[in-house]
């Protein structure tokens, strides 16, 4: 796949409308996956990168980035790209799966707490997910998206009051949050 897919990558990539390409950011997309699969990392991270220069909301194409910049150790690279990701599908176990992973390799066990907590909430295993981030909010109480978490997983388990507490506290430490106000509602 790699072959046909640079071809059509080096054909289009420079035409005036480039950046507004849905079939070229396909094109980056799946060539992206086919270096990650092939160990060719750096290729894969240069390529998702030029997918999300074309759509740079797609969740997918950031968890992809997210995986290589973990195999290349760029560990801060990775999360920046994986928190963009969760912000779009709050319950992206893939994504929250990686992040375990560089956190883990970063040693920062509180934001591990965090990802463990809201990927046990993608799998609809809210008493982990509430032990998990009530651990993370505890340790981490200026981190907004703990909040958020423990927020959404109260709500799963029918703990309403708790819910509107902790999206509150979300909301303190981050007015913005889209995804905070919208649980809120």
């Amino acid at each position: 796949a790699i072959l046909p897919l640079e071809r059509f990558v080096e054909l289009r990539k420079d035409q005036p409308m480039a950046n507004t390409d849905n079939a070229l950011e396909t094109a980056y997309y799946f060539l992206g996956e086919s270096y990650l699969v092939t160990d060719y990392v750096e290729e894969a991270a240069n390529t998702f990168e030029a997918a999300l220069v074309i759509s740079p909301h797609d969740a997918d194409a950031l968890y992809q980035v997210g995986r290589a910049y973990l195999l290349l150790e760029e560990y801060d690279k990775s999360l920046e790209k994986l928190d963009k990701a969760v912000r779009l599908v709050p319950d992206f176990t893939e994504a929250y799966s990686t992040m375990i992973e560089c956190y883990s390799a970063k040693n920062e066990p509180d934001y591990v707490a965090y990802a463990r907590g809201m990927e046990a909430y993608s799998l609809a295993d809210y008493e982990t997910a509430e032990t998990h981030l009530l651990f993370a909010t505890e340790a981490l109480p200026e981190y907004s998206p703990a909040f958020l978490g423990l927020g959404l997983a109260h709500e799963k388990a029918g703990a309403y009051a708790e819910a509107l507490e902790a999206v509150n506290q979300a909301l303190v430490l981050d007015p913005n949050n889209y995804a905070a106000i919208q649980a809120q509602g």
